[in-house]
């Protein structure tokens, strides 16, 4: 641990949302570039922390053993006070699939084949199932998958509090045989990927209710809105392909991941990968002209009102040098998140959770 108490200092908040923050920093003791993964100890008791923990670090060390292009590699857990951080190797500027809204038919196709390959790779070194859920999943500005968390179960607070204190998001892609306390196989992974191909396809989940408990009971008891009624620009073998994976049957969905991947190359073009993600309530962005620390498709004049809520909070993190750091800041940035951002860089991980909850959540 360095002189300032902390191993890690932040860089740049690559997301925030219900469950936390999602973090860029650098390792003070070796310089080399992480990613931070929040995860809010508050939520469990003090008797339940010590297993979570433990039980997080023996799943990151076997995780770790694992190797392919597009998993981000675990590297441990480092607690600070009320939070642990899982931390991995760096996502950089990707960016979180479940901030976009529908993609073209080609680059969701790629990505899905992306994450086959991971899945069939996992299986020829196992047989467990490893849980997946969309905030795992990233994607770099070239368009390769990032997938973070993966080979860990439990991956965040809700997998260990059970449904009645768990996000619906946690859901989103469990399988019907999950749901019904049936045993899992290698199908079960079409039907996960394809809930993320749909997701991708229509900006929306096949089945997704408003709480845990609700998405969990239509996965396991309704059908899924045909992918076609969704998006009519949609070919119908595609839709078939979809049909198929979401089988509630595991029987009656593909042989093998291989086969479903097959079925989907016929809608992907290699070399040709549009130029299409966007932020969350921003108009669409060229992934050459895409940057995470640019939040905000269009820089926004800062206000005064701005600086003075952000001098508020980043004064009860820091202390009386805080307006002195703000007035520097403000130089070099135009927008509300750039000079968040930069703030941010003042800050230790856990400090950098306890200033953005001080923040208003951007409109």
């Amino acid at each position: 641990m360095n002189a300032t108490g902390s191993y890690y200092r932040v860089t740049a908040l690559l997301r925030r949302d219900q469950r936390g923050v999602l973090l860029n920093a650098i390792d003070q003791e070796t310089k080399d570039a992480v990613t931070l993964r929040q995860i809010n100890l508050s939520q469990l008791t003090l008797r339940e922390r010590k297993p979570y923990i433990e039980h997080l670090r023996a799943d990151m060390a076997e995780a770790a053993q694992y190797a392919h292009p597009a998993v981000v590699s675990p590297r441990g857990v480092h607690v600070e006070g009320e939070n642990a951080f899982l931390v991995m190797d760096p996502l950089y500027d990707a960016i979180a699939l479940e901030t976009q809204s529908a993609l073209p038919i080609p680059l969701a196709a790629d990505l899905a084949l992306q994450a086959l390959d991971v899945l069939i790779q996992a299986q020829t070194r196992d047989n467990s199932r490893r849980a997946l859920r969309m905030r795992n999943f990233f994607a770099t500005q070239d368009c390769r998958l990032r997938i973070i968390e993966f080979g860990l179960d439990p991956g965040d607070i809700g997998d260990v509090l059970g449904g009645d204190r768990a996000q619906a998001e946690e859901a989103s892609m469990m399988t019907p045989e999950h749901c019904v306390g049936e045993i899992e196989d290698q199908k079960s992974d079409q039907f996960a990927i394809g809930c993320l191909l749909y997701r991708m396809l229509t900006g929306v989940f096949p089945f997704h209710g408003a709480n845990y408990t609700d998405t969990v009971t239509r996965i396991a008891k309704e059908p899924h809105i045909s992918l076609i009624q969704m998006r009519q620009d949609v070919p119908e073998k595609l839709n078939e392909v979809i049909d198929r994976v979401l089988a509630k049957k595991p029987s009656s969905r593909y042989e093998s991941l291989s086969a479903f991947a097959n079925a989907l190359q016929a809608f992907t073009v290699k070399g040709t990968m549009p130029d299409v993600f966007e932020e969350t309530g921003t108009s669409t962005e060229t992934l050459s002209d895409f940057s995470i620390a640019e939040v905000s498709a269009k820089p926004k004049r800062l206000e005064q009102e701005t600086v003075d809520e952000i001098v508020r909070a980043l004064t009860q993190i820091i202390g009386p040098i805080a307006p002195i750091l703000v007035q520097r800041a403000k130089r070099n940035v135009t927008d509300r998140k750039s000079l968040i951002a930069q703030c941010i860089e003042q800050c230790e991980p856990s400090d950098a959770v306890r200033f953005l909850a001080l923040l208003k959540p951007e409109s």
